[in-house]
């Protein structure tokens, strides 16, 4: 079960997102900043999301943002409301408005990428590269390590090997991976600069397309890489 910390003050159940998630996720609340940073390091596993209720920490926000970016950097961040000045570059967080919270758990189920049912794998290899898609996590064969991709990674790279050699636009790729939610250019590129760190020494390779967009190519035998 997916394990996520939500820092939210206390509220009534009606309007609780720990209440919302709690039975689908495995969840851990904190309700003061102060809690969080003496409690959030003597937990054993690292969290598959943090969400924050925004209006809740509006004055301490980019402190907040910067220091999760710090300690966990891997870990996918959910702000629940939009506050005036506050927009993270950070590729890995999303921004949602209060009036979407009711669905919630379909967008976090999104975030985490659930492609069956809990416990299940779906592995989509192509060439020397494999692809757990439940597990964020990438090998290259035949004897590679298991290396664990951020969520919206692991997305945009089955979405890659689903359509080898097709360029995919800008636009085709926040469609399949983030829905009706707005994505920069530079955080799609960021994403990208990632995956391609990752596919060093593979058979394929992450190509930018004349025009935008990116293709997912075999490497020529002459281009030596």
């Amino acid at each position: 079960m997916s394990v996520i910390w939500i820092l939210e003050r206390p509220r009534p159940p009606a309007e609780s997102t720990p209440a919302l998630l709690q039975g689908d996720f495995a969840v851990r609340a904190f309700a003061s900043l102060r809690n969080f940073l003496r409690l959030a390091p003597l937990r054993g596993r690292l969290p598959d999301l943090v969400i924050v209720r925004s209006a809740d920490f509006a004055d301490e926000l980019i402190n907040l943002e910067n220091l999760l970016g710090i300690r966990y950097e891997s870990v996918p961040r959910l702000y629940l409301g939009e506050v005036e000045g506050f927009a993270p570059a950070a590729a890995e967080t999303t921004i949602i408005r209060d009036e979407d919270r009711p669905q919630l758990p379909f967008m976090v189920q999104e975030i985490l990428n659930f492609d069956g049912p809990r416990g299940s794998s779906s592995v989509v290899q192509l060439h020397d590269l494999m692809l757990d898609t439940t597990g964020h996590r990438l090998k290259l064969l035949p004897e590679g390590d298991w290396v664990r991709l951020k969520p919206k990674e692991g997305q945009i790279l089955r979405h890659l090997l689903k359509n080898p050699n097709h360029c995919l636009s800008h636009e085709d790729l926040v469609l399949a991976v983030w829905k009706d939610v707005r994505v920069s250019p530079r955080s799609m590129a960021s994403h990208i600069s990632r995956l391609r760190r990752y596919l060093q020494g593979s058979q394929l390779e992450i190509r930018n397309v004349y025009g935008g967009g990116y293709q997912l190519c075999n490497v020529s035998p002459e281009s030596g890489d």
